[in-house]
């Protein structure tokens, strides 16, 4: 566990952010959230814009110890760009460079994405070092960030980055399963080429624990997958289970799909695309050996009692 250290929290209000806090004891450890808004927290808030106040705050973060950066934007590509890249690189730069004139030990934690790898149908297995292929955006401006960050480390600047898969859990910012679980409800889904898609998903709770287990100081440096790989079928079957409704067994031609989907999408705004289609067709095992022998790290959470924790609580 941690003890006597300056944390502080980049995007402490949101999904990530508040499960960590949950887990970090406060009263071993002194904690900061960076905020636009002011709250009522027992923790201290540093309200600022990491985009539009980033000169003021970085000279505020020389002062801690260990500082997870959890911020991200989802929706807004000209925000990604200021977030991710513009911000960050301001921000780390200027304490990789002070803290090596300091003197100042600071442990930068990026949580990332495991999007950077892209989508596949084909059967394979993805490590750290496997071949990086963003399909849009947003995962484009997280591999430019762990970049970013890999190219700023010294001696006193270090740095663990974290990619997870879709994080699920209670609260949950991604509403896929509740559209998959609609869906269902509705006799619409089906799958595509085969029943052995697989679904990459990590509990909110094996996020956090993990992101705290990157504070071992012997661990420094390193770039860590994190997933759960888990057939569609048993994600499928879990929410039928728990609707009490039949599974669905149809299965369609994969190019018969991504042919009707892109005629549909000329004339309506269909919820199905081809992002999606990537997503039902792949199958993309993440391994997360690196994570288990340097960390001892293993998920804890259950999919079946996880997702019925979800629907429970839509």
């Amino acid at each position: 566990m941690i003890k006597n250290k300056k944390i502080l929290i980049l995007g402490g209000n949101g999904f990530i952010g508040k499960s960590l806090l949950s887990k970090i004891n406060h009263l071993e450890n002194s904690i900061s959230i960076v905020s636009r808004k002011k709250f009522l927290s027992k923790y201290k808030i540093i309200t600022g814009d990491l985009i539009n106040d980033c000169e003021k705050l970085k000279k505020l973060f020389l002062d801690f110890d260990i500082i997870f950066n959890c911020a991200g934007e989802l929706q807004d590509e000209k925000e990604m760009k200021k977030l991710h890249i513009d911000s960050l690189t301001n921000i780390v730069e200027f304490l990789s460079t002070e803290s090596l004139k300091e003197k100042k030990k600071i442990k930068w934690i990026q949580v990332s994405s495991i999007g950077v790898f892209g989508f596949s149908k084909k059967e394979e297995y993805i490590d750290e070092n496997s071949l990086k292929n963003p399909s849009n955006y947003y995962e484009k401006t997280k591999l430019a960030s762990e970049q970013i960050i890999i190219n700023s480390a010294n001696e006193y600047f270090e740095y663990i980055i974290m990619r997870p898969s879709t994080i699920y859990g209670i609260g949950m910012k991604s509403n896929f399963i509740f559209r998959l679980s609609g869906y269902i409800k509705k006799n619409f889904f089906f799958y595509i080429n085969s029943k052995e898609t697989l679904f990459n998903l990590i509990h909110i709770d094996d996020v956090s624990d993990a992101l705290l287990m990157c504070t071992n100081e012997h661990i420094k440096n390193e770039t860590f997958n994190l997933s759960c790989n888990y057939k569609l079928n048993e994600i499928v079957s879990i929410i039928c289970n728990y609707y009490k409704i039949n599974e669905p067994k149809m299965i369609l031609n994969e190019k018969i799909v991504r042919f009707f989907t892109k005629y549909i999408e000329k004339f309506f705004n269909s919820s199905l695309n081809q992002r999606i289609i990537d997503i039902l067709v792949s199958k993309r095992n993440f391994k997360i050996d690196k994570i288990k022998n340097s960390l001892g790290f293993e998920p804890k959470k259950k999919i079946y009692q996880s997702l019925i924790e979800v629907l429970e609580n839509k």
